[in-house]
């Protein structure tokens, strides 16, 4: 059953703009408020199970207070605008988690890779440090969109950058990088 919840929590994190906007607009501000910060207590209290990453865990439950914390501002003030600001704390804990671990290695990329390959060569240490850094980069310019959308566009621009364009954005990071890195192994360059 946890193991459920963690998952069903989880995919709400996913689409959470998308809920936000569907939730306001069809239960109004105060029960979708009181809605999502049940499901952020559940992600809390259910993390999803990770032996190898207890930062991450720790990150999920940081996140998922945050979520509640805006969730009850949101139904407090009965404003929609705190809600839009939890896209900016995932970012801003993302940021520190990566940038945390480029000076207390190994870099979060290289947990990562170790996973898969427990024998990675110090190029691809290496590698894997540059690729970290480039998230943090990433992490960092999509907070300050995800801070700006929060605070000067419309609901409507703040849902479909952070429900949307900021996944896309995601995912072409992820398939660039893997295409680099498969041609770097190509090229025998680590």
């Amino acid at each position: 059953m946890p193991k459920y919840i963690a998952f069903v929590s989880g995919l709400m994190i996913i689409v959470y703009p998308f809920a936000v906007y569907w939730g306001v607009s069809s239960l109004g501000i105060g029960c979708s408020a009181l809605v999502i910060a049940g499901l952020f207590l559940l992600r809390f209290f259910f993390p999803p199970v990770s032996n190898n990453f207890s930062n991450y865990i720790r990150a999920v439950r940081v996140l998922a207070a945050s979520g509640v914390a805006l969730a009850l501002l949101s139904w407090a003030m009965h404003d929609t605008q705190w809600f839009r600001y939890y896209p900016v704390a995932v970012n801003l804990i993302f940021l520190v988690l990566f940038g945390y671990s480029l000076f207390r290695p190994p870099s979060m990329i290289e947990r990562f890779a170790r996973v898969k390959n427990p024998d990675l060569p110090e190029s691809g240490v290496n590698y894997t440090r540059r690729v970290t850094g480039l998230w943090c980069v990433f992490f960092l310019c999509n907070g300050l969109a995800a801070l700006y959308t929060a605070a000067a566009a419309t609901f409507k621009i703040w849902v479909l950058y952070n429900g949307l364009i900021s996944y896309l954005l995601i995912g072409a990071l992820l398939a660039g990088e893997y295409c680099f890195r498969l041609y770097c192994l190509k090229r025998s360059r680590f």
